[in-house]
């Protein structure tokens, strides 16, 4: 990640984390600013990119905060769930760190959402204080795949289609463990107690029932609260 640090202005190596970590964003670190842990997507197996922080930065203007982009271990080296437990410890030690729960947002894409949210679920079940929202972007949170969207919006490829790419990098993320464990699939978890949630959704992308299925759970645990998850479900212009 230290080629990408030195390619932003307002990028700088974060310190005092369990991971390597990038801060992104121009805003004073002091108890007023928000901040935005961001759980990069790169199917279990990829490092942080140059677009991840891109989004980053982006982030970090529009909220006039600063957002915090960590490495996690990657399979097939690092299977499930040990990057469920690197970014509970991020987030254990932005609050360690003098940060209030109530400054910090956790924002995932694809599967980096997952991870994020698995996080959410390990912390809520240690009394961990939980942050004030979650945002997550066409989160994978069912490695069964099991929705109709990933027969219905499936891409072929050149040698394989998009879903069986995504087969093969779960079972090196897995390497044996049950899909739908509850932290492997959060969409099979109990997501009762969670902070207010946000959902983009991509109507062609072939995660969209993963992101459907999110949203029935978080909802159906919510405190009859509306305002406790919204999810919005975009069309693509063509």
């Amino acid at each position: 990640m230290d080629q990408s640090v030195e390619a932003g202005e307002n990028r700088r190596k974060a310190e005092g984390f369990p991971r390597p970590a990038v801060w992104c964003g121009e805003a004073p670190e002091d108890e007023a600013s928000p901040v935005i842990l961001y759980v990069y997507g790169g199917t279990f197996a990829m490092n942080c990119g140059p677009m991840h922080l891109v989004v980053a930065d982006t982030v970090a203007r529009h909220a006039r905060g600063r957002v915090l982009v960590p490495e996690y271990r990657l399979a097939p080296e690092h299977p499930f769930p040990l990057a469920i437990e690197d970014i509970a410890a991020v987030y254990r030690a932005l609050l360690a760190q003098g940060i209030p729960s109530a400054k910090i947002v956790v924002m995932g894409d694809t599967a980096g959402a997952g991870i994020a949210l698995a996080a959410l679920m390990v912390l809520r079940d240690e009394g961990a204080p939980l942050p004030s929202g979650f945002v997550a972007l066409c989160p994978w949170a069912d490695l069964t795949m099991s929705g109709g969207s990933y027969v219905e919006n499936i891409r072929p490829g050149r040698f394989a289609s998009d879903v069986e790419v995504l087969a093969m990098l779960t079972l090196d993320y897995l390497q044996g463990a049950d899909p739908r464990h509850p932290l492997a699939s959060p969409v099979f978890g109990d997501i009762s107690g969670l902070p207010e949630t946000l959902i983009h959704a991509d109507a062609d992308d072939i995660l969209l029932d993963d992101d459907d299925d999110t949203d029935f759970e978080i909802d159906a645990d919510a405190d009859d609260d509306d305002d406790d998850l919204t999810l919005d479900d975009e069309e693509d212009e063509k």
